[in-house]
């Protein structure tokens, strides 16, 4: 048997720990503390996988709440691939089983029990080494950009390896990057006046693989004429183009469908004009994902 830890920190390596005690005799007990990349995916797969144990798979609030000269979608990154990283092992493995931050020690005991076929009785014996729950919280996040890109992103995107329930996820415009100033943040109401370019790009972050639905909602100041655009979603594979043309300014939208086929690949999105412009703003508001059905991790089964 398998199984695939993945955590780090010291309740990582009380599991570790205890699950190699409590394991009949052959058992293989990997630890996966970081490096969320596509080779240590598929070093992780290149055997089965009987068990994936999820230890306290929690945003680091204490890295995003720090002062930084990164732009958003660079801070947020490290947290995404973690999360991405135990969505893929979990569509892998033959169940999951999550060990939650802030869980009773009973909880904890009955999964582990429940996962190597002892009791918990037998589990028991070994939590006077527990090192205690820990804390999840995003109190320590003041309300902004960083805790919407939270909520939006980084926390739905942590569950989704321990639920078969439908995944929402959006992008709000913090997470892009300005066409006219690569590498820095898109501007709230950047001018679309100019030569026919790349107006916003980015934001380089990972999504779980599988059909994907995004809508992306824009606005467009009074100055505009009448424009048109491209929006394209590069998922790895071909990229997914929508057109549409503006004619006056106001609140629009636009859905296209896509597919990620490679684990672990960073998405980016492209909002291109396709004429010069005299004059005129806009606004990327948010781009909003969703799994389409029947994309869920095959193996979940709650502690």
């Amino acid at each position: 048997m398998t199984t695939v830890v993945l955590g780090s920190g010291p309740k990582a390596a009380w599991a570790r720990a205890v699950l190699g005690r409590l394991s009949i005799g052959g058992s293989d007990i990997r630890a996966v503390e970081g490096g969320f990349s596509r080779a240590s995916l598929d070093d992780v797969a290149s055997s089965p996988v009987d068990a994936l144990v999820l230890v306290d798979q929690v945003v680091d609030v204490g890295a995003l709440a720090k002062p930084s000269e990164k732009v958003l979608c660079d801070l947020v990154r490290p947290n995404a691939m973690q999360f991405a990283f135990a969505r893929e092992v979990a569509a892998r493995a033959r169940c999951t089983i999550q060990l939650a931050p802030g869980a009773p020690v009973e909880e904890w005991a009955t999964a582990l029990a429940d996962l190597t076929g002892t009791s918990p009785d037998a589990v028991r014996e070994h939590m006077s080494g527990f090192p205690g729950p820990t804390t999840a919280s995003l109190n320590g996040l003041p309300e902004g950009p960083v805790a919407n890109v939270v909520r939006g992103y980084l926390a739905p995107l942590s569950a989704a390896c321990a639920t078969a329930a439908p995944l929402s996820l959006n992008w709000q415009r913090e997470l892009f990057l300005d066409g006219d100033a690569p590498g820095t943040m898109l501007p709230a109401a950047p001018e679309v006046g100019g030569r026919p370019r790349i107006l916003a790009y980015g934001p380089y972050l990972p999504l779980p693989v599988g059909r994907w639905s995004a809508t992306v909602y824009l606005g467009f100041s009074n100055e505009i004429g009448r424009l048109p655009f491209i929006f394209e979603v590069d998922a790895g594979g071909s990229v997914a183009r929508g057109f549409f043309e503006v004619e006056r300014g106001g609140l629009f939208s636009l859905s296209l469908d896509f597919e990620v086929a490679q684990p672990l690949h960073l998405v980016e999105c492209r909002l291109i004009s396709q004429d010069s412009a005299i004059e005129g703003q806009f606004s990327l508001i948010e781009v909003q994902l969703d799994l389409q059905p029947g994309e869920a991790p095959a193996g979940y089964r709650a502690p």
